[in-house]
């Protein structure tokens, strides 16, 4: 008997020491676990995408789905975020399909836990893929979705608790009201995305959420940039060049990059449209300065539809310089940025990208015409003028193809003299 007591007391001893010391490997891997996927996080905050991508693969294999379901919603969320990012450098459709893969298994994991704080950021994410996704097609379906989106992830957040996760989901449902006034034209959406930012900028403690009310300035900049093409477009290119001026104050080039880049280049839009009421070379100048910065940061490798779009956008503003100031000199600096963006602006990837750059990569060779007297350039005028109107047709961009059409006249007349 004393030797069966001994026996079981021995057992319990160590059945005891055995789920103590499971507790305490369970603990020390759950805080590696957690460490990690924090450092993943990190990663994605600061533009590495992949690194953070590796670490989220290596945890899903390691984590107890079963066990720890919020865990792994944890985790794919920050692997849709790591998407999220990689679609605004390049291959937009494919890194938001993938972001939403990770979405709809998170939110599969979590059920019906609509209080659960990843319940909320999964839904956010959701929104920035819909978001995404409306630059590329069914533009007014999936921005009036991710509305719905972020209404969602909004719904389970606390405004003081969920401090951090609030702010950003309120900043991208601003955003997203803008983008569905570019749909629908509705001017109430505008209104509505900049009462909402303006409240939000307002509300946080500028030390402690400076990112995210610098994201909340741009944004407020773009809608500000919208809203003047609309109305009283030097107070609203005004308060838009203000609104980007305020975010590039509490953003650095080393921490946030492709935010402190996309500040300066929507800068230079609200410049140039500044330009067109007030100022006419000097806000043209300061537009060319913005895109310089700007093209700094959106390296061709790394961001090469930026990179293409900042090109476009130097070669409008040196065209547009070109009409009164130094015509041969700045015409030619235009054709030199317009010929390199469409090295990154196909016809066959991005055929509205293309049409737009020729467009004023024809304008540039004009006036380099207008100046040197030259009927090559005259004809490389016509050339890149006839290979927008490829694209743009009469009937779903007539804007566009009366004013090339106008343009290719204004050859011909030219032609005739000569």
């Amino acid at each position: 008997m004393a030797i069966l007591g001994g026996l079981i007391a021995s057992l319990v001893g160590g059945a005891v020491f055995y789920y103590l010391t499971s507790v305490k490997v369970g603990h020390k891997n759950k805080r590696e676990l957690s460490l990690r996927l924090n450092e993943a996080k990190q990663l994605g905050r600061e533009g590495r995408f992949d690194d953070s991508l590796d670490i989220c693969h290596q945890l899903l294999d390691k984590v107890n789905v079963a066990k720890t379901p919020e865990t792994y919603a944890s985790i794919r969320n920050v692997e849709a975020a790591a998407y999220l990012g990689m679609a605004l450098r390049d291959k937009k459709e494919e890194h938001v399909d993938k972001a939403t893969a990770a979405i709809q298994a998170s939110l599969k994991m979590l059920g019906q836990r609509r209080k659960s704080i990843e319940y909320s950021i999964a839904h956010k994410n959701l929104g920035d893929a819909l978001r995404l996704r409306s630059e590329v097609r069914n533009r007014e379906e999936n921005a009036s979705k991710s509305i719905q989106a972020y209404l969602a992830a909004l719904d389970g957040l606390d405004s003081t608790k969920n401090r951090f996760e609030w702010a950003e989901a309120s900043v991208a449902l601003g955003d997203a009201y803008r983008i569905l006034f570019e749909v629908d034209g509705n001017e109430g959406h505008l209104r509505r995305s900049i009462s909402l930012l303006q409240a939000i900028v307002d509300s946080l403690d500028d030390r402690e959420y400076s990112r995210e009310i610098a994201r909340a300035f741009i944004n407020l900049g773009n809608a500000f940039g919208r809203l003047s093409q609309v109305r009283d477009r030097r107070t609203n290119s005004e308060a838009s060049i203000e609104s980007y001026e305020r975010a590039l104050k509490m953003l650095s080039v080393e921490e946030d990059p492709y935010f402190f880049g996309l500040a300066y280049m929507n800068l230079g839009n609200a410049k140039l449209s500044l330009s067109e009421v007030i100022d006419q070379n000097q806000n043209l100048k300061g537009a060319i300065s913005s895109y310089d910065r700007a093209l700094r940061i959106f390296d061709e490798e790394e961001y090469p539809i930026l990179h293409g779009r900042l090109l476009n956008n130097l070669c409008f503003a040196y065209g547009k310089l070109a009409e009164s100031e130094n015509q041969a000199e700045n015409a030619l600096m235009a054709v030199s940025f317009g010929e390199h963006a469409l090295k990154t602006r196909n016809i066959r990837d991005y055929p509205l990208e293309y049409a737009k750059t020729q467009k004023n990569l024809g304008i540039a060779l004009f006036h380099v015409a207008d100046a040197t007297h030259s009927i090559d350039s005259l004809l490389d005028s016509q050339k890149a003028f006839a290979e927008a109107l490829q694209i743009y047709d009469s009937h779903y961009y007539r804007e566009y193809h009366d004013e090339v059409s106008l343009w290719m006249l204004r050859i011909e007349d030219e032609m005739r003299k000569k």
